[in-house]
């Protein structure tokens, strides 16, 4: 069952007398045991229905606790809405700010499509482990280690960009990546270990322990 976060009070009912929860459900994308950070996926449950933010696709949604590029951690009860109208209207909101072209690995990702609908819908944030990688690269000084590949979505480049410039890229399916509301890439859990997650993280976490002048 879903753990409430503990600062969240009890379900405001709907009109129908039944409280609309707003879930936050959080995947790994690589074998971790995290501390004060990690690698995450993140999407936002209402009613049956999960949404994301993934490149090409864009604002999509699925099948919740079963984004297929990443292990199911746990659910988050972060609040609640007074209806499900009130749910769309919040999402057609932000859905603009995040079209398929906007993505980007660390400056635009999935964690930041959470946070900006969870923020529309109760006026608070996803907690701040989630994302902390992510914002560790878009601080100074890191930032400035970063090549421009890695700017994306702050530049305009494609947010899809390999992470190794100059390096080719095995062939491998593109993963949370696809058009309309699905995601491509089938059989993706199987081979989640070995995933074209795991290698993009991997090298954000070391260009990020380089910065500082060690080793993540």
């Amino acid at each position: 069952a879903p753990r409430r976060d503990p600062r969240v009070p009890a379900g405001r009912p709907s009109p129908d007398g039944m409280p609309v929860d707003v879930v936050l459900n959080v995947y790994d994308l690589i074998e971790q045991t995290p501390i004060c950070c990690g690698f995450f996926h993140t999407g936002v449950e209402i009613m049956g229905t999960e949404w994301s933010f993934a490149g090409g696709a864009g604002v999509y949604d699925c099948q919740p606790r079963s984004a297929p590029d990443g292990r199911f951690r746990e659910s988050i009860v972060l609040g609640s809405v007074a209806s499900t109208a009130a749910a769309r209207s919040a999402l057609d909101r932000v859905r603009p700010e995040f079209h398929g072209d906007a993505y980007s690995l660390i400056f635009r990702n999935c964690n930041d499509f959470s946070s900006a609908y969870v923020k529309a819908l109760l006026g608070r944030d996803i907690p701040g482990w989630i994302n902390r990688l992510a914002r560790m690269g878009r601080a100074w000084p890191v930032r400035c280690f970063l090549p421009a590949h890695m700017k994306a979505g702050a530049s305009g480049m494609p947010g899809d960009a390999p992470l190794l410039a100059g390096r080719q890229q095995a062939s491998a399916p593109v993963l949370f990546q696809g058009a309309g509301n699905s995601l491509s890439g089938q059989g993706a859990a199987a081979s989640f270990a070995g995933g074209w997650w795991r290698h993009r993280w991997r090298c954000l976490a070391s260009r990020v322990g380089g910065a500082f002048g060690g080793r993540a």
